[in-house]
Parts: structure tokens; sequence; C-alpha cells
């Protein structure tokens, strides 16, 4: 034979074009398939007894990190040439040489490989249908994610120094995060791990998310001061319930708007104060129940004087029973109430969390602010 050694190849079954590209390149070697076991015996005696091999191997890989080597690379491939390739259905276990060598025009080297990466379509969905403020950077993460060959060959040259005293697998976890943490402590961007968080992330919460400002404390302070209004009117009308005015005025009435506007007054306090589910429920019943009682008997005694003078123009006697004007108020609070409660059941006000994604130099701040919401209409019937 004109051969002056082996060329250690693939198992048969993997198929490679090692054949093609020694005969038509000149290179005097046999190339023999070995199973993948065997050429592990190979490299591992080769490297006991300092001996020279030449084999065709993937790239990056863990064994041939083991070992010193030097990479012989061919022409590069181009189209022309991987169009004159031996067919890839060739069976090569049982092929003559002569079906191996094909044409010289398929010569060239091996085309590079990268790798891919599959995201499943709903997860970009999920994440672009999603507010950007709540948006989740894992897609973006995953679609950053580039890991080089040099990369993968630093990590795979530290998990082969320390899998031979690994029988538990742990090695190639402990490879693979020691790559982790020196890729995020570099001062270098371009082999950072940061170059693959998207923008805008990591994200700082701000801690301010409620407080009472200057302006709540005034409110507050003017919705005390009408509270003592309320009392104080309430006090003037049972010391002078005797009087003529007030006797004509309904003291019932007078009290039970005095009463509804207290309620008001009082949701207009939780108002300026941190919103919670209690309290915004709280202000949903109070300011309600507030303004019927407070506006309700009102209209109900001037559609009674109303009622009265219109029936005096027609000299006509009318009798206005009290106890029906007491009842049209009952109806209408029972009616709220009964509105209220089934809102309070099925749709209740709950602390709403607002959202708002801002910068600030380098940082990203979300901002949150608490307010009363509730998600459907029934707000807007109330």
């Amino acid at each position: 034979q004109d051969c002056s050694g082996h060329f250690v190849d693939y198992p048969c079954t993997w198929g490679s074009n090692t054949e093609q590209q020694l005969y038509w390149n000149s290179v005097s070697l046999e190339s023999v398939s070995y199973t993948y076991g065997e050429v592990q015996q190979i490299f591992q005696a080769a490297n006991a007894t300092k001996s020279a091999i030449i084999h065709m191997w993937f790239y990056p890989d863990s064994l041939v990190e083991q070992y010193d080597y030097r990479k012989n690379t061919l022409v590069e491939a181009t189209r022309e040439c991987l169009r004159h390739r031996v067919l890839p259905e060739t069976d090569r276990c049982s092929a003559s040489k002569i079906d191996l060598r094909g044409d010289e025009l398929g010569s060239c080297g091996y085309q590079v490989q990268t790798l891919g990466k599959l995201i499943a379509n709903s997860v970009k969905k999920d994440s672009l249908e999603s507010y950007e403020v709540l948006r989740s950077p894992a897609y973006e993460t995953l679609r950053n994610i580039q890991i080089n060959d040099i990369e993968v060959s630093y990590m795979l040259e530290s998990w082969a120094k320390a899998k031979s005293a690994d029988s538990t697998g742990y090695h190639a976890r402990e490879a693979v995060c020691s790559w982790l943490a020196a890729s995020s402590n570099s001062t270098d961007k371009a082999n950072s791990i940061n170059r693959f968080i998207p923008n805008t992330y990591p994200r700082e919460f701000s801690s301010d998310v409620w407080s009472l400002k200057w302006y709540n404390w005034v409110a507050i302070a003017l919705r005390s001061i009408v509270i003592g209004v309320v009392f104080f009117a309430y006090a003037a009308i049972r010391y002078y319930k005797d009087a003529k005015t007030i006797k004509l005025a309904q003291r019932e009435f007078l009290d039970l708007c005095s009463l509804g506007y207290l309620m008001v007054c009082i949701a207009a306090i939780l108002c300026a104060t941190m919103p919670t589910d209690i309290s915004c429920s709280a202000i949903q019943w109070l300011i309600s129940i507030g303004y019927t009682q407070g506006m309700v008997p009102l209209l109900i005694k001037v559609s009674a004087i109303n009622r009265l003078i219109g029936q005096t123009n027609r000299m006509k006697r009318v009798r206005i029973s009290k106890n029906r004007l007491y009842l049209a108020v009952v109806a209408s609070t029972l009616f709220i109430g009964a509105y209220l409660l089934v809102w309070t059941l099925i749709d209740p006000l709950l602390a709403t969390k607002a959202l708002t994604l801002t910068s600030e130099g380098d940082s990203s701040i979300v901002h949150v602010e608490l307010y009363c919401a509730s998600s459907s209409v029934w707000i807007y019937f109330a």
C-alpha cells in the first residue's frame, strides 16, 4: 500500500467524507473507521506513549480538550463543493473506496455547524402581548444567548480536568457554573454574561409604594374640619329642636342629612390614606350610602313641597303623610344597599397596583402606586 499510516476516522455508521478529502487532497493516509470506545482508547494510548496520531473529530468536545492537539483544516466549504459530496445515503460501512472518493470538487473541508435555538412561539407571543412593565425577560434573554466555541471549549476543558475523580456527574455542572461566575464578574462587556440581559433589566422596584405627602395631611386636616362642622350642625339641630325653623324643616330629615354628609367626610379621609382592600370597600359603601342619606331626604321633601304648591293652585286639599316620606328614604337606602352588597360580593373595589417603568441613569426603576379599582363597570352606576 502507498499509505504511510492510519487516519482515525468516525465510526462508519456516523458518516464522514474523510476518504474523499484524503484522496483528492493527496494525503497519503488510510482512513480507518473505529467505534467511539475505540477512539477513546486510541486517544488515551497515544497520550500514554507520547505517540502522534491524526484523526477526524468534532469540536468543541471534552475528549480532545484532555490532550494537546493541532487543528488542521482543509479548503473552506462552498455550495459547489457540498453539491459534489458523496451522497449521504451511501452505506459507508460496505461501500468501496472508489465510491467513497467521489468527485474532486467535493474534497473541501466541513461547513461550520452553528448551534441553533428552538423557542416555542407561545413564549414569544405571551411575552410581547404582556405589558412592558410586567414583561418577563425570559424570551429576550433566550434570544440573546449565544455561546461561542471558545467559551464551550473553556467549560469542556474544566470538566475534563475534574471528571476523572467525578463519579456523580456534578463536575459538569461545576464547570458550567464556574464559567458563569467568571463571565458575571468580567469587566469586559464582550465576554460578560451581562451582554445577554435585555435592556431595562434588571429592574428595581421603588420602595416608596405609599407615604403620606404634605398634601395628604392638608386634605385630612380640611376634611376633619368639615367633620367638626357637621357635628356642630347636628348639635345645633338638637339644641334648637323646638324652634319653629327646625320644626318646619323636619328635624328627622336634618338628622339624616347630617349623618349622610358625616359618612362622606369619613370616606374622604380614607381616600387620603394608603388604599387597602378593606378601606376601598369602606369608601365604596360610605360614599354611596352617605350621598343617599344626604340628598334623598332633601329631594323627597322638595318633591312634596312642589306637589303641595301644585295642588294648592288648584284649590284642592292636600294631605302629606310623614310616614310615606320616611318610607321613600328607607326604600332608596335599601335599594342602594342591595346594589352595593351585590357589587361587593361579585366584583369589590380592591387595592390595585399601578406600575410605571422609568429610567434613571443606568437604572430601570419600577414605580408602584396603589389605588382602588374594580374590574367591571359597576362603579359607573354607583
